[in-house]
């Protein structure tokens, strides 16, 4: 990641804006949600004026946030599409020097995803990833204040179970990092040896003795499936605890808000409010967990 930020000073402005505006656009599901609550506690009480109030915010705040996204995609694919044509122009440049012997090293099918298919690969890292964990960030953070503001009790019983399900996130990434590691080299190692048999396939069919020529990709398969296997014990198990933490806060926070609005210690609209934000950081939770694991395919 910190040589694909290398790559972007140069357009640091561009990217800045487009992170701003999914910073911003993330933080509008605050309003939203206390517009929802606001809504149901005028649709209680029969206000119909004051509902079709809270109903156009929705609709606006709505509006921004689509506004604000096109315009957050439209700056961060334009800078990734101008890195990845000047990091292709410097790779060409680069080959063009090359000592010819260097060539019979590699097979044309690892050039040419060295060219084409590596840095196509950096328009995640670039056009997505920066305005997507800028948006990850702000959205919580505004959120989580904003519960504090309203019922330090109710903030804790949404807390609870998003805290301990990041905990869990971070142990999955710190176990399965190098096992997801080798099962992209891997696959990139079997795609290569598949592609070369193909291009050569005439070749393969006429003078293939016993398989020989495809020695290379029956090894590349069966070290994918063993690699597989490993991902699958290093990452599946603490995966689904990860999302059954994430997925159980409406179990936590429903009875305790309930018991509360009984005892008229909160308003409908919190409650509301409080049930939209939970499910809104669980999203966002599950977010950051497939970003940090496309951030380490990245680097």
């Amino acid at each position: 990641m910190r040589a694909i930020w290398t790559m972007v000073t140069p357009y640091s402005g561009r990217i800045g804006v487009a992170m701003i505006c999914a910073a911003i656009g993330a933080s509008l599901i605050v309003p939203v949600a206390l517009a929802t609550g606001n809504l149901a506690d005028a649709a209680l009480a029969g206000d119909t004026d004051r509902a079709m109030f809270w109903a156009a915010v929705i609709l606006a705040a709505a509006a921004c946030v689509v506004l604000l996204d096109a315009l957050s995609n439209v700056l961060a694919h334009a800078v990734a599409g101008q890195v990845q044509s000047d990091l292709r122009r410097e790779t060409s440049e680069r080959l063009q020097v090359v000592a010819l012997g260097a060539f019979h090293r590699f097979s044309p099918e690892y050039l040419r995803a060295l060219v084409i298919e590596d840095v196509e690969t950096l328009e995640d890292g670039i056009a997505h990833l920066p305005p997507q964990l800028a948006a990850a960030y702000a959205g919580p953070l505004v959120m989580l204040l904003t519960m504090m503001l309203l019922d330090w009790r109710l903030t804790l019983t949404v807390v609870l179970p998003v805290a301990i399900g990041a905990v869990v996130m971070a142990r999955v990434l710190a176990q399965s990092g190098e096992a997801t590691t080798q099962l992209h080299a891997a696959q990139t190692e079997m795609l290569v040896s598949m592609s070369d048999i193909l291009k050569a396939l005439p070749v393969v069919k006429t003078y293939n003795n016993a398989d020989v020529a495809l020695t290379r990709a029956y090894r590349a398969m069966d070290q994918f499936d063993r690699v597989v296997h490993d991902w699958e014990r290093a990452s599946l198990p603490p995966s689904n605890l990860f999302f059954v933490l994430i997925g159980s806060t409406l179990t936590v926070l429903s009875p305790v808000s309930i018991w509360l609005l009984h005892r008229g210690a909160v308003s409908l609209g919190d409650v509301v409010f409080f049930h939209a934000g939970a499910v809104s950081l669980s999203l966002v939770l599950a977010t950051m967990f497939g970003l940090a694991a496309r951030m380490r395919h990245q680097s």
